[in-house]
């Protein structure tokens, strides 16, 4: 049973305090779990890493050990905090967990890295909406919103997504779907240009707009004129640290 005794103006100010935390630190240091204890092992941003620690904790979660899951979540979101699809992850856990105080962290993480948490229908989420934390974190659902769209480029974000209709629109006509696939790359490679590659810390949700439109020309990968113009950026977000070693795997894999 979840004691809910956490009232008023206390439950606001730890609030506050997780939002704060948020928006002001961005530690990046790589743990790892020893007799169930967080070991520092040095300053590792690589998503190599990241990827391996989300792995296990998911691993965890599957298994329903969620105690160990979210000790794994919180070492990789050290890593990297803006990939805001395994704030959603980690939330379930601690549901399940009945962490209800880690599951409000998880999803303000999440929203203000661009996590659209109204897409997702779960008993998990309806637990926690029904939780005093979830009550008023509609509250403040909005102000997260708003502190995402000022740490990204929504002009860039908006026109992925002018980009992202066009792609979906006359996709049963191979004949008008595939010159449209040509000149929505062709714009992509344009902004491309003009604002760097698409990032989750750019433009959040914009990179799965970009993803879209690159997968329709996975045929041609990697040695089309359009392929051999984009990889220049690609490459150069990955060596950065901004993008998923693992990006290009399902167009060198398909």
């Amino acid at each position: 049973m979840v004691n809910w005794s956490l009232r008023g103006q206390n439950l606001k100010s730890l609030i506050f305090k997780q939002i704060l935390m948020v928006v002001f630190l961005n530690p990046l240091f790589l743990f790892s779990l020893q007799n169930n204890a967080l070991t520092f092992i040095g300053d590792d941003s690589s998503y190599v890493h990241y990827n391996r620690l989300i792995e296990i904790a998911t691993k965890n979660k599957n298994d329903e050990n969620f105690a160990n899951s979210l000790t794994y979540f919180d070492s990789a979101f050290k890593i990297k905090d803006f990939v805001f699809i395994d704030y959603y992850f980690a939330f379930e856990s601690a549901v399940q967990n009945e962490k209800y105080n880690k599951a409000n962290e998880y999803i303000i993480n999440g929203v203000i890295n661009g996590l659209d948490f109204d897409i997702f229908q779960s008993d998990f989420k309806q637990k926690y909406l029904e939780s005093e934390y979830g009550v008023y974190y509609k509250k403040i659902e909005d102000s997260l919103k708003n502190i995402h769209n000022s740490k990204i480029d929504t002009v860039f974000k908006n026109r992925l997504f002018e980009l992202y209709i066009l792609d979906q629109q006359n996709r049963e006509d191979p004949k008008i779907f595939l010159k449209q696939d040509s000149l929505n790359f062709e714009s992509l490679i344009e902004l491309t240009e003009k604002f760097g590659f698409p990032t989750f810390k750019s433009v959040g949700m914009g990179l799965n707009y970009a993803e879209t439109v690159l997968w329709h020309h996975r045929n041609t990968f990697p040695n089309s004129i359009y392929w051999k113009k984009i990889l220049l950026y690609i490459n150069f977000q990955i060596e950065k640290g901004n993008l998923d070693t693992e990006f290009l795997t399902p167009y060198k894999n398909y």
